[in-house]
C-alpha cells in the first residue's frame, strides 16, 4: 500500500475521529438515566442529543449531566465560591489574574476579589490535595501568603506573579521568590470579598475546571460562562465543546442536597477503636467521592456503622441516591444501607434496605417516595469482614421535588 494512501486513510480516520461526540449519562429527577450529549443551554431549557435526535429538556428536570473530571494540572485557580480554573501562563499584576485555559476558552481575566487562591504544585495523594484546597479555601489570615514546597510559610502582599518568580510585598522588604519553589499562594480574604450573584449552573470540563456560572449560553459551538457581572468566559473559535463539556449540574428549587443542610445529626460506632466523623462532599478520609471510574461532586462519606438524620424537608416527594463504597477502598469494604422514615408522631420505620454493597461494584441508584415523613436517617452497617475499609458513600444524597 503506497505511503499517500496510507496518510489519507489516516486523516479520514482522524477526521472522524474528531466528529465522535463523548456521551454522558443523563439524570433527570426520579432517577430517570440516559445516555446523552450536551448540545446546548439556553435560559431553562436544554438541548440534548438522545440516540441522535435532538431533544429539549427543562432544565427544572434535570439534576445532573456527565460527571465532574479530575485535575491533572496547574496552575489552579481556586474560586470564591468553590470553583475552580486550570490556567497555563499566568500573570498577576494590578490585582487582576491573566491566564489562558488549557481548553475551550479564551484568555481569562480575575479581579483578585474572586479568587481565594492559586495551587502551584498539587499533592499527588487525593486526601492531601483536598486538604490543600481546604486551606486555601479556609484561610482567613490578614496578609497573602506564599506555601513554599518545603513546609516553610512567606507572609505579606503578593504584587506580581510571573512565569519565573512572585513578587511579595513585607513590612520590611519586597522579595522575589522563585515560583518554582512555591507550592500554593493563599490571598487575604479582605481583599477577595464575595462576588454576589446566586449560582445558575454548575458546568464541568475535561481538564478538570468546575465553574461556577451565574449565567451559560451555548449554542452553535459556542459558549459564554459568566462567573460574575464583569467576568465572563467565552470559548475559543473551534473549540470542541461537546468534547470538553463534561459536566453540567442546574441550581434549582427541585432539588436540596443533604451535604447543603446546616444540621445533620451524626452518630458513628466503632466495630474496634478507631473512630471516623462523617464528610460532607468528600468520601470518609476526605478525598473526592468517587466510585466505579466516576467523581461525584455532591454527596456524603462515612464509615460503619454509621448514622445521620436530617428533619425532611415539606414539599419534597422523594429522597434520592446512588450508594456505593468509596473507590479509595478498592476492592475491600461490604457494606448495607438503610433508610429509615419517621412520621408526625416520630416513630421510625425502615423504608429501604440494600443488598450487601461491595468495594468495586457500580454504584446502585435508590428512591425512597418520602410519604409526608417529618424525618429520615440514613444508616450503614458493615457486613462481612468486620469494618475492614467500609468506606460508604450516599453519592448525591438529596431531597427532590
Amino acid at each position: 500500500m503506497s505511503c499517500l494512501r496510507l496518510l489519507l486513510i489516516a486523516g479520514l480516520l482522524a477526521g472522524a475521529a474528531s466528529q465522535v461526540r463523548a456521551e454522558g449519562t443523563l439524570l433527570q429527577l426520579d432517577q430517570v438515566r440516559r445516555e446523552a450529549q450536551l448540545m446546548g443551554i439556553a435560559g431553562d431549557q436544554w438541548t440534548l442529543a438522545v440516540d441522535g435526535q435532538e431533544e429539549k429538556v427543562a432544565r427544572s428536570q434535570i439534576v445532573r449531566y456527565g460527571a465532574p473530571a479530575a485535575v491533572v494540572k496547574t496552575p489552579l485557580i481556586v474560586l470564591d465560591g468553590g470553583g475552580r480554573i486550570v490556567l497555563q501562563d499566568i500573570v498577576l499584576a494590578r490585582r487582576e489574574l491573566v491566564g489562558y485555559p488549557t481548553k475551550a476558552f479564551d484568555e481569562v481575566k480575575l479581579p483578585l476579589r474572586m479568587i481565594r487562591g492559586i495551587a502551584l504544585r498539587l499533592p499527588l495523594d487525593d486526601v492531601k490535595r483536598q486538604e490543600l484546597y481546604d486551606r486555601i479555601n479556609d484561610y482567613d489570615g490578614v496578609d497573602d501568603q506564599l506555601l513554599l514546597e518545603n513546609g516553610d510559610v512567606i507572609s505579606g502582599l503578593v504584587s506580581s506573579v510571573k512565569s519565573d518568580a512572585i513578587q511579595l510585598e513585607t513590612e520590611s522588604s519586597s522579595l522575589l521568590v522563585d515560583r518554582t519553589r512555591v507550592a500554593a499562594i493563599l490571598f487575604a480574604p479582605n481583599l477577595t470579598p464575595t462576588t454576589g450573584g446566586s449560582i445558575d449552573c454548575w458546568i464541568g470540563m475535561s481538564d478538570g475546571s468546575l465553574l461556577p456560572a451565574r449565567k451559560v449560553n451555548y449554542a452553535d459551538k459556542e459558549m459564554t460562562v459568566e462567573l460574575a457581572r464583569d467576568v465572563v468566559l467565552e470559548s475559543v473559535p473551534g473549540a470542541k465543546l461537546t468534547r470538553d463539556v463534561v459536566y453540567a449540574a442546574p441550581v434549582t428549587s427541585q432539588v436540596v442536597y443533604l451535604s447543603d443542610l446546616p444540621k445533620l445529626q451524626a452518630k458513628q460506632v466503632s466495630f474496634l477503636t478507631t473512630e471516623w466523623s462523617f464528610q460532607r462532599d468528600r468520601n470518609v478520609l476526605g478525598g473526592e467521592l468517587s466510585a466505579n471510574g466516576v467523581f461525584y461532586r455532591k454527596g456524603l462519606g462515612v464509615h460503619s456503622t454509621s448514622r445521620l438524620a436530617a428533619p425532611a424537608p415539606q414539599g419534597f416527594e422523594r429522597f434520592a441516591a446512588e450508594i456505593a463504597v468509596d473507590a479509595s477502598a478498592g476492592e475491600e469494604g461490604s457494606v448495607r444501607f438503610r433508610v429509615y422514615l419517621a412520621g408526625a408522631d416520630g416513630a421510625w420505620k425502615s423504608a429501604y434496605e440494600s443488598e450487601v454493597i461491595r468495594g468495586g461494584m457500580s454504584p446502585t441508584p435508590i428512591n425512597v417516595p418520602l410519604e409526608g415523613a417529618r424525618a429520615i436517617a440514613l444508616m450503614v452497617d458493615f457486613a462481612d469482614r468486620g469494618d475492614v475499609k467500609d468506606r460508604a458513600d450516599w453519592l448525591s444524597a438529596r431531597f427532590e421535588k
